[in-house]
């Protein structure tokens, strides 16, 4: 069941019913820049962890990945959902960039999700206001 943004909004992926819960990668399925992340598949044992994130209620994203020796670290940052189909998560540790996830496809019984990784977006510059706009032609 692949849903398209382009598509009619009711044809959004909801990943509402997918943040909570332990999620982790299954990159031999991923696609160019699509991600395939799995919640209950036995992978098979590999010399390499699994990177993958956990996504709590209170808003609390929990990104599993592989530090410089090959063991998993745990980097909390925390998640909101701006749209349907999108998770925005950030980081304070002044190290790990933000990033939202654009969900394509959800399975109906929840235990795939295919995703698209995109930079979060900058901060917009600060808009000026008239009173300032004032200052700066007096």
């Amino acid at each position: 069941m692949d849903h398209s943004t382009e598509n009619n909004p009711k044809d959004l992926v909801t990943i509402s019913p997918a943040i909570p819960g332990s999620w982790t990668h299954s990159r031999e399925e991923d696609v160019d820049d699509v991600e395939v992340y799995r919640r209950f598949l036995d992978f098979p044992p590999s010399p390499v962890p699994r990177d993958g994130c956990e996504t709590l209620r209170d808003g609390t994203f929990v990104q599993d990945e592989l530090d410089p020796a090959g063991l998993i670290v745990h980097v909390r940052g925390r998640w909101r959902q701006p749209a349907i189909d999108k998770l925005t998560v950030s980081f304070d540790d002044g190290v790990h960039a933000g990033f939202t996830l654009h969900a394509l496809e959800l399975s109906q019984d929840l235990d795939l999700l295919r995703v698209r990784r995109l930079p979060e977006p900058s901060v917009p510059p600060p808009t000026s206001t008239p009173e300032a706009d004032r200052d700066t032609y007096t």
